[in-house]
């Protein structure tokens, strides 16, 4: 989660990083779970482009998908944030 703060390279970075989550909830299942909601969080603070919040929202989509009643609190939480990070 360090890396995404990383200000150097940072379109490559994160989009390694997405990768790697998104692949990490298909083979893990439900240990990734706990880290999910920071990471999302921590990649909408550090957003400064619409382009990267519009390749966020697939991995978003990914988690909910999977995680249907687990993460209903934390999208709830989150949708405020990510309409003011996108507007």
């Amino acid at each position: 989660m360090q890396a995404i703060d990383f200000t150097t390279h940072t379109n490559l970075i994160h989009a390694g990083i997405r990768q790697y989550v998104h692949r990490m909830i298909i083979c893990i299942d439900n240990e990734v779970l706990e880290y999910i909601p920071a990471i999302i969080e921590r990649f909408i603070k550090m957003t400064g482009e619409p382009k990267d919040l519009y390749d966020l929202l697939p991995l978003i989509n990914q988690a909910i998908n999977k995680y249907k009643q687990q993460i209903v609190g934390f999208v709830q939480s989150i949708l405020l944030q990510l309409i003011n990070a996108m507007l």
